[in-house]
């Protein structure tokens, strides 16, 4: 199955699915961008440049193009109302946007050495009030997060995917030149070692010879 997304003769921009050579009937784009195009981002940045304004009330947030994040310190249940209520403010702005959130997406975490973890943070959505699920672990802009901030996880991730794109080179090709596999080591392999290693720069010894060790396995 493929979309298209064209004009119509009467130069208005629609839509309509092709399926096995049957097509349907032509819709109406009603919202949305083109896809390639070069001024999108910089105009959804436009869009939600008033979104921090409605959240920082009562809470913190984080915004990388499409997400957003609302962040506070807790210590009392004054502080899960308050983050609660942030987080209503963010609905009720994406409501009258018509950003619609996608609540199976949403998640909360808690960091800390013990982190209190009883407090429920709930959406509404068509009246319909949603918990949102609670997780002690899950991946970020390509970094996987814990509670305790030690990113083990995020290692083994990493060093596991290593390993397997050094198979990957070993089955495809029976012979190298030392310059041909240093540029595929550093693109394929050693690309996600070193990706955000400012957020997760390890201090645990052990994990830090896990990582050599695909190194010294590369180099033989």
């Amino acid at each position: 199955m493929t979309s298209y997304n064209g004009f119509h003769p009467s130069y208005n921009h629609d839509h309509r699915v092709v399926l096995n050579n049957n097509c349907s009937d032509w819709s109406a784009v009603l919202s949305g961008i083109p896809q390639g195009t070069v001024l999108g981002p910089l105009l959804f940045l436009m869009y939600i440049n008033d979104l921090p304004q409605h959240c920082d009330i009562t809470a913190e947030s984080y915004l990388f193009a499409d997400d957003a994040k609302i962040f506070k310190h807790i210590t009392s249940t004054a502080d899960h109302v308050s983050l609660q209520s942030s987080l209503g403010n963010l609905i009720t702005w994406s409501n009258n946007w018509l950003l619609k959130l996608n609540t199976h997406k949403c998640k909360v975490a808690s960091y800390g050495r013990n982190p209190d973890q009883s407090f429920i943070y709930t959406v509404t959505e068509s009246s319909i009030t949603h918990n949102i699920q609670r997780v002690n672990i899950f991946k970020d802009l390509g970094v996987w997060f814990d509670t305790k901030l030690s990113f083990s996880t995020h290692c083994h991730e990493k060093i596991n995917k290593a390993y397997s794109m050094l198979g990957i080179i070993k089955r495809k090709f029976i012979y190298l030149p030392t310059h041909a596999f240093t540029t595929l080591y550093k693109a394929v392999v050693r690309s996600h070692l070193e990706y955000a290693t400012t957020v997760w720069n390890l201090h645990h010894e052990g994990l830090i010879k896990s990582i050599e060790k695909v190194q010294m396995r590369a180099t033989k």
